[in-house]
């Protein structure tokens, strides 16, 4: 991860994650207060960095969520979706 951070690292992470805090701003700004940002690993040091200057957010807990599976296992377990009408 350290080749996408940093002043030479990858500017899709970095500006992605601030354009995520600016539309996170406005919504704030309408009086939206339960929000949620969804994104991957690879932003989580950058965006965990903006929201601590920007908000002085501190992170409380980590819970990691599964995505997505695709192993045999769970390929063979689930059912396709029902086709619309």
């Amino acid at each position: 991860m350290k080749i996408l951070e940093g002043p030479n690292g990858s500017t899709l992470i970095t500006e992605r994650n601030k354009r995520a805090l600016e539309v996170m701003q406005s919504e704030i700004e309408k009086g939206k207060k339960k929000l949620a940002i969804f994104y991957g690993s690879g932003h989580m040091p950058d965006m965990e960095k903006r929201l601590n200057d920007s908000y002085k957010a501190k992170r409380q807990t980590t819970e990691w969520l599964t995505a997505w599976d695709m192993s045999t296992e769970a390929k063979s377990t689930k059912k396709p979706a029902d086709k619309p009408q």
